[in-house]
């Protein structure tokens, strides 16, 4: 049996990162990626401070 692991995490949305029919921009869905990465490599203490 396969076991996953899951990192749940909530972002708060602005005006400025969605298009004029309402779609999220490529580049905020990039910067949420980026978030994630960053705690996750804060969670590891591999992050910046430790570096």
């Amino acid at each position: 049996m396969s076991t996953y692991l899951m990192y749940q995490s909530t972002f708060e949305t602005i005006v400025d990162e969605f298009d004029f029919l309402g779609r999220i921009k490529p580049s905020a869905i990039l910067t949420y990626f980026q978030n994630a990465a960053v705690a996750h490599a804060d969670l590891l203490g591999i992050g910046f401070e430790p570096m």
